[in-house]
């Protein structure tokens, strides 16, 4: 039996912006890799796209699951095998371990 995402090749899903905890809603092609959805709900939700000290800023996508558990997404994998309706993605800043604050 098919279920309505694998009818539509869309993905209904909520996006949490880490700073405000605001959601939204959101549909996603099934096919994008985890970094092209990334990417695109960055710029969707309106995260800044430089930071404090004017470097191009990268994002990670993690899933918060229905049992309060999180994963960080591997950026090759598909949204289609690593997103499930009912869990929440959030993009959050790329931490660099060693890298200096100045």
């Amino acid at each position: 039996m098919e279920t309505a995402q694998e009818t539509t090749g869309y993905l209904t899903t909520s996006v949490r912006h880490f700073m405000s905890n605001a959601t939204a809603e959101v549909d996603l092609p099934l096919e994008l890799s985890v970094e092209e959805a990334t990417r695109e709900l960055t710029r969707a939700i309106g995260l800044p796209t430089i930071d404090i000290e004017n470097r191009p800023q990268h994002y990670e996508l993690f899933v918060r699951r229905p049992d309060g558990t999180a994963e960080h997404l591997n950026p090759s994998a598909r949204i289609a095998d690593a997103v499930k309706p009912g869990e929440t993605i959030e993009p959050l800043p790329e931490v660099v371990p060693g890298a200096s604050g100045r």
